[in-house]
């Protein structure tokens, strides 16, 4: 049986993950298709959506995810994933949607 460490330990890695209003996305409908690309976890108020560092030739993002996409590789390069959550930043330049 393992010991109980005395002090806590920090983990080496962290998972950096910005968090976007979900009304960047034109309706619940549509981020619901992202499910179909296999690249959503989601839960009652949003999802993380698996974004990577470059855009795989295989993923065809919907039109709308096209300047979200933009967005997130210049300003998190290096980082994979995005949260869309109803009570997330809402980004300058990137589209509204009242839903």
């Amino acid at each position: 049986m393992a010991k109980k460490p005395k002090t806590a330990q920090r983990v080496k890695f962290q998972l950096l993950v910005p968090v976007i209003s979900t009304a960047h996305a034109p309706s619940a409908e549509d981020f619901d298709e992202l499910s179909k690309l296999n690249m959503v976890a989601k839960y009652e108020h949003g999802g993380f959506v698996f974004i990577g560092t470059e855009k795989p030739q295989s993923v065809v993002w919907p039109e709308w995810m096209d300047p979200i996409v933009e967005w997130f590789q210049s300003a998190y390069p290096g980082e994979n994933w995005l949260r869309f959550d109803s009570a997330g930043d809402e980004i300058d330049g990137l589209y509204l949607y009242d839903w």
